[in-house]
Parts: structure tokens; C-alpha cells; sequence
């Protein structure tokens, strides 16, 4: 998608087909944008409440339904980026995420209720505190399991890749030679740099935290970094899906004994930097040099720096956050905040301070979580079901259905009828380049009614 959007900006005002779809997708974009997040901004402004045709972030009919399904999240996104993402991600994977957040949100979670497994669930709570309190009683370790399932299923399939690779070594030439004229920068000087930021890591969170064990900090910055971040950029090539080990950096603060919240706020060198990898492809598929992308990130990084700062203190002073200026703020910063400040205490003694969060680790959860996912995988391979759906399956458990489903939509909407119309093959050509049109148009409509709020809220605020 990036790639084709950064094609298509680059052939502007040409004739060429990508400019054209981008040039649709914008002006889509543009005409949502100005119902689904101008309109709110503007009535905000001069009403001082905003105006919502379309629900942010979507239309919430959980407490709706909750005499009949108890527990259950039910809701619709009226978002159409969530159709065009639809577009572009296989149907495959999005009708597995779709199946297993429809499956665990709104089929599962009333059964839970009733066999007694959703303790803290109350009537008359909306959409996002129910996720919170049956993700902490069920969810939370069911999902932890699973995603241990697709690391160790994830670390099978990059061994067995390696091994194919070796086979083909032996049978054709290989060269770690960089391809001519793409800038890449040499390896010694890579390793060098990395090393660098990552020393700078450690020694910054030993002088803030000294308390704190050093090894932690070198296995995780020079060994496991590294190792993680190839097999999940492998991942990503195979399927799609990076890998993560659940609570990795809240277990080893626990099993280091460190008492106190500090750490949590450390730069602890522990990355994943698998995506990296999708963005040199990007890179590649534009033909633009390395050595370029390394100039504009030197030329961005200082003005990113002081603009945030700028930024930040406008907006902190302009309006009260979260209020009902921003929306998305208002509903999901509570849940978040409550979240983040539960799991900053499981280190702290005492047996009040994170409290809920110990009790949301469930091991037996966990074992049953990872033992399904493993199940999971092998039906999927029985049945001869491509792979893709699986691992659409267990990145969707826990998703709100809002969202997944009119992904669903989208995805089933692209395969039946767009591409039987212009053909697969232009289809799939046609789709991330409309996406990428479409998310310019969007957000060329969310700057400017951003920049009205800033002059009205400047303008407020002067005496006379």
C-alpha cells in the first residue's frame, strides 16, 4: 500500500492508471472525511459539542443487548476505512479474525457469564468497559496462550525455512552482495550504529534505575532483540504476522525482585524490529536509495522534536483531556489509563498493588490458550484450510466485531464483485492504491479541520 501510494504521488498529473485510482481514493476520502471527522471538529468549534452522523469510533449496542446476550460486545464501525482495508488484506485472513472475534465477543462471552468465568462483568457497562473486565477475567490468558502457540509455531516454520534456504544453497550460487546503486550503508557501520543506541539504552536506564539488574538489560538489548526481531520479520514474509511473547518485559521485572514503578518507565532496550524489514521493501519497490531515507529521517527527527513539543503544550492547555472535543480520547484513554496503571503495579509488594492484574494471569488459562492454538493449527492443516485463515483466527481473538466485521465486508465485497468486474490481477493492483488515496483524502480533511481548532482555540483563549 505505501509503495503504491508513494508510485502514484509520484506519477501525478501524468496518465498513468495509478494516479487515477489514487485520485479517486482521495476524493472518497475527502467526502468521508468531511461527514465522519470534519463535521464533529467544526460543530465542536461553534456549538461547543460536537456532531456525530457516523459514531466514533463505532456505534456501541452492548448495553442494548445485554438481557439477552449478558456480556456480550456487540457493536458497528461506520468507519469505510475499514472496508477499504477490507480490500487490500486477503479474505482469508480477515474472515479468521472476523470468525474468531465474532465467536469469543459475542457468542462465547454470554456463555462464560452464565458458567460463572465473568465475575466482574456488571450490567448497563458499554462496549469498552466490558472488554475490560472479560479481558481480565478470561480473555487476557486465554489470548497470552495463543500468542505463545504462534511464537513457537512461528519459530518452527522460520527453522524449517532456514533449512530449505541451506537446500537451496547448495544447489545455486548465493551473494550477500547488495544489489548496485540501492545506498545500502556498510554492514560494519550498521552493526557499529546499533550498537551504539543500544549501549546508550542501557547506560541511560542504569543511571535512572540503578537498582535494577544490568544482565536483564544486555540479554535483552544484544541478544534477544536481535534474535526476535528475524524471526518475526521471517513472519511477516511467511504469513503476514510478526511474533510477540506476551508480558515478556512485565515477567522479567516481576522475576527481578525490583519493588518500585520507576523501571516501567525506563527505556529498556527490548524491540521488535521485524517490521523493519517490510519497510526496505517498500524502499526497494520505489527504487529509492537508503541513503536517502537516511537524510530525511536526520532532516525530520529535529523538527519532529520541537513541533511535538509545541504541539503537545497546545493542545494540553487548549482544552481539558479528555473531554467531549475529543471523542476518541474520552472513551478509550479512561480504559487505557486504568489498564496501563494496574500492570505498572504488579512489581509493587503488597497484596493490594496489582492485585487484578495477578489475578487476571491465569496459568491454567494460559496452558489451555496455548494447547488450543496448537489444536487450532493442526485442524486448520487438516482440513487443508489455507494457513493465512489461522493466523487471521488467532491475531482476531479479542477484537472488538465492530471493526473485523466490516473489514469482512470489505474483503468479501473486493473478492466477489470488484474483482470479477476489472479482474484479479488489476484488481489486486487497483486496491492498495485506492486505499492510499482514500487515507490521504481522509487526512488532508483531519488537518484542516484540525488546524480551524487550533485558530479557534488560540483565538479563545486571548483577552479581548
Amino acid at each position: 500500500v505505501a509503495a503504491s501510494g508513494a508510485t502514484a504521488l509520484a506519477e501525478a498529473g501524468t496518465e498513468s492508471w495509478r494516479w487515477g485510482i489514487f485520485s479517486t481514493g482521495a476524493v472518497v476520502g475527502l467526502l468521508f472525511g468531511g461527514v465522519y471527522i470534519a463535521l464533529p471538529i467544526t460543530t465542536g468549534i461553534l456549538l461547543g459539542r460536537p456532531v456525530e452522523i457516523f459514531p466514533i469510533p463505532f456505534a456501541d449496542y452492548t448495553v442494548g443487548v445485554e438481557n439477552v446476550l449478558p456480556a456480550a460486545i456487540v457493536g458497528l464501525s461506520f468507519s469505510l476505512g475499514n472496508v477499504l482495508m477490507g480490500f487490500v488484506v486477503p479474505l482469508e485472513m480477515v474472515a479468521g479474525a472476523a470468525a474468531a472475534s465474532v465467536l469469543g465477543m459475542i457468542v462465547a462471552n454470554p456463555i462464560l457469564y452464565r458458567l460463572g468465568m465473568l465475575p466482574h462483568y456488571r450490567f448497563g457497562s458499554n462496549a469498552f468497559i466490558t472488554k475490560l473486565t472479560v479481558d481480565m477475567d478470561f480473555w487476557l490468558s486465554v489470548g497470552i496462550g495463543i500468542n505463545l502457540a504462534v511464537a513457537i509455531l512461528g519459530i518452527a516454520l522460520v527453522i524449517r525455512a532456514l533449512r530449505a534456504a541451506r537446500r537451496e544453497r547448495r544447489e545455486r550460487r548465493y551473494s550477500l552482495a547488495p544489489p548496485e546503486g540501492r545506498g545500502d550503508v556498510p554492514v560494519f557501520w550498521a552493526l557499529a550504529t546499533w550498537a551504539f543506541a543500544v549501549g546508550g539504552m542501557i547506560v541511560v536506564t542504569r543511571l535512572l534505575v540503578p537498582g535494577f539488574p544490568v544482565w536483564i538489560l544486555l540479554v535483552f538489548g544484544f541478544l534477544w532483540s536481535p534474535i526476535n526481531s528475524y524471526i518475526s520479520a521471517r513472519m511477516i514474509g511467511l504469513t503476514g504476522r510478526g511474533i510477540a511473547f506476551p508480558y515478556l518485559k512485565e515477567a522479567s521485572v516481576v522475576a527481578s525482585g525490583y519493588p518500585r514503578i520507576d523501571i516501567w518507565y525506563a527505556p529498556i532496550p527490548l524491540f521488535d524490529h521485524g517490521a523493519v524489514a517490510q519497510r526496505f521493501r517498500e524502499v526497494e519497490l520505489t527504487g529509492t536509495k537508503f541513503t536517502s531515507i537516511l537524510k530525511a529521517e536526520a532532516l525530520m527527527f529535529p523538527l519532529m522534536l520541537l513541533s511535538s513539543f509545541a504541539f503537545w503544550a497546545f493542545f494540553w492547555k487548549a482544552n481539558p483531556l479528555p473531554s467531549n472535543q475529543f471523542p476518541f480520547a474520552q472513551k478509550f484513554w479512561p480504559v487505557q489509563a486504568q489498564l496501563q496503571a494496574v500492570m505498572m503495579q504488579v512489581n509493587v509488594p503488597g497484596e493490594a498493588a496489582g492485585g487484578w492484574f495477578k489475578q487476571a494471569i491465569k496459568p491454567e488459562l494460559i496452558g489451555w490458550g496455548t494447547a488450543g492454538g496448537l489444536a487450532a493449527y493442526g485442524a486448520f492443516s487438516a482440513l487443508k484450510l489455507p494457513m493465512l485463515s489461522f493466523y487471521g483466527f488467532a491475531g482476531g481473538i479479542g477484537l472488538y466485531p465492530a471493526n473485523t466485521i466490516p473489514q469482512f465486508f470489505g474483503a468479501w465485497f473486493g473478492r466477489r464483485y470488484m474483482a470479477r468486474r476489472y479482474g484479479s490481477e488489476n484488481w489486486s493492483r487497483f486496491a492498495p492504491v485506492l486505499l492510499a488515496g482514500f487515507a490521504c483524502g481522509t487526512g488532508l480533511v483531519a488537518m484542516v479541520g484540525i488546524a480551524l481548532a487550533l485558530i479557534a482555540k488560540a483565538v479563545a483563549r486571548l483577552p479581548y
